[in-house]
């Protein structure tokens, strides 16, 4: 069943539920039990809200349902986030929505003409001309946001196109990188690597800039790490694919160990990270115990947010630490505090470092 199939499946029963409004409430709960009665034969699949969330952009790209614009309109956690609420568009179409049913495409376009609705169709009209004024003959594979500008003029219309299900009929078909002689180009990572004596020791990421510096300058002479990496905050899920090399270049082991903040932003950054880990083959990232066991030990702040009241979204992001630091970051998070990573830098480095030393000259 193709793509557009399965979620017109959904699309029907989304209409169900509505029972002719344009507007329709929902809960990840709701959504689970509708994904459910559409697919009883995948009922209670591990991944049915990544499934859902899939079939809802793939409606949303068809332009067949709206979904929330803002933050505001979303449930955040567990990831993938859902919406509060689906919209359902005025049935009436313009000729103009259906020019791709007549429209000349290419080989590699073709399919387009058999779908009920485009999205993008300048954007995939501008592709279909660099195709054949000589794109689909070049042997150079540039980064997307080049091919983009030289193809529409705008660095980022390919951004949304190369996301867009719809334009991906089936794997590795459609409108995709190795069409576009295209590479996605990852935030890069800056690192220092450990030096000598620290081959076969983990990689440690750490979440802020600041932090960076002084673990950075402290491993120098601890030499506990292969490589102190800069995390760039919540960019860090984007850059994952980067720990390949800086792996490789320090002779690191195949262990990722991370520390940042203890607030839902900072424990939310790993756990997304983890997923593009697994999909990229890499060492998930694992929080690094003796940092947050320290920072546990100071008082917490109120955050400038509003409590974590979600006890899934809670459950899902402090699972990612050791048992024995979870109901404390439970109670955190619930209270709408929060401890920044800061508190655990150069003087409490300094002192262990000193430690250290002291027990090696006793031994």
């Amino acid at each position: 069943m193709s793509d557009w199939k399965v979620a017109a499946r959904f699309l029907e029963q989304l209409k169900r539920r509505s029972k002719g409004r344009r507007k329709l409430l929902c809960s990840p709960e709701n959504l689970l039990a509708w994904y459910d009665t559409a697919f009883p034969t995948e009922s209670g699949c591990q991944d049915a809200r990544s499934r859902i969330r899939r079939l809802l952009d793939t409606l949303a790209e068809t332009g067949a349902i709206a979904l929330p614009k803002g933050d505001a309109g979303w449930l955040p956690f567990p990831p993938p986030k859902l919406p509060n609420w689906i919209k359902f568009p005025a049935p009436a179409r313009s000729a103009k929505d259906q020019r791709h049913k007549t429209y000349p495409w290419g080989p590699e376009l073709s399919f387009l003409a058999s779908l009920p609705s485009v999205p993008h169709l300048d954007v995939l009209v501008a592709i279909n001309t660099w195709l054949r004024d000589g794109g689909r003959d070049t042997d150079i594979i540039v980064p997307l946001r080049e091919r983009s500008i030289q193809i529409t003029h705008d660095e980022k219309a390919l951004d949304a196109v190369i996301r867009c299900q719809t334009l991906q009929p089936q794997p590795g078909k459609g409108v995709t990188l190795g069409l576009l002689k295209s590479y996605r180009a990852p935030p890069p990572l800056a690192y220092e690597c450990g030096g000598e004596g620290t081959e076969g020791r983990p990689v440690l990421v750490i979440e802020n800039a600041h932090t960076w510096y002084s673990f950075a300058n402290w491993n120098r002479t601890a030499r506990r790490y292969a490589a102190v990496v800069y995390g760039n905050g919540s960019y860090f899920a984007a850059s994952v694919p980067h720990l390949r090399s800086i792996i490789a270049k320090s002779r690191a082991a195949q262990e990722v160990r991370y520390f940042g903040d203890l607030d839902e932003a900072g424990l939310s950054i790993p756990v997304w990270a983890t997923e593009v880990a697994w999909e990229e083959d890499l060492p998930p990232p694992q929080p690094e115990e003796w940092l947050y066991t320290e920072l546990l030990k100071y008082p917490s702040q109120k955050n400038t947010g509003k409590p974590c009241d979600d006890e899934t979204s809670v459950t899902s992001l402090v699972a990612w630490l050791p048992e024995h630091l979870r109901n404390p970051v439970r109670t955190i998070l619930g209270r709408g505090e929060r401890i920044a990573q800061e508190r655990v830098g150069t003087s409490f480095l300094a002192a262990e470092h000193a430690q250290e030393d002291e027990t090696a000259r006793r031994s």
